[in-house]
């Protein structure tokens, strides 16, 4: 019996990465948009409500499948110690070493961890429609995302091209 070996791309129906749209297979496309969310811990109960109601609204207005990743990315603090020991004027030099022995605690012990926010949606299109039709369409959706989001405190990032795969192989390794 022959297997076929499936490359990744041919398992999702990816068929290319263009002017930051997925094209996949049978007229649907594809768009990944990074999230920078509103920091909810900082925010009284009124706000949180506020945008809590706004995500509801959101949720009624938007008809096209989607979802939210979050991903895990290791920060690197040594450039951000170097950074802090290379202040010469430092106006309390013992507050100083304190932070940076705690920041070099948090490093030994653990990994530290920033959280990154995808939204990924798709659309089905006719079979005739033009890629510059589907550019027009998801422009207008990319415009509804970000007004409702930036509505909550959050801020959208259209991702280059070259960040689809890393977002996508992120996926797939889950």
């Amino acid at each position: 019996m022959n297997k076929k070996i499936f490359s990744t791309l041919e398992l999702i129906n990816l068929k290319a990465i263009k002017e930051k749209i997925i094209i996949l297979q049978g007229n649907k496309f594809a768009k990944i948009l990074k999230v920078e969310p509103v920091n909810l811990s900082l925010k009284s109960n009124k706000e949180k409500e506020l945008i809590y109601e706004s995500y509801e609204e959101f949720l009624k207005v938007f008809k096209n499948n989607f979802q939210i990743i979050i991903k895990n990315k290791e920060i690197n603090l040594t450039k951000y110690i170097e950074k802090i020991e290379s202040i010469k004027f430092f106006s309390n030099n013992e507050l100083k070493n304190s932070y940076i022995d705690h920041i070099r605690n948090l490093i030994n012990s653990e990994y530290v961890y920033e959280k990154v926010f995808y939204l990924i949606y798709s659309i089905n299109t006719e079979d005739n429609v033009t890629f510059n039709k589907v550019i027009n369409i998801i422009a207008e959706i990319d415009e509804i995302i970000k007004v409702n989001f930036e509505k909550m405190g959050n801020k959208i990032i259209q991702i280059e091209d070259s960040q689809y795969m890393d977002v996508i192989n992120y996926i797939l390794k889950k």
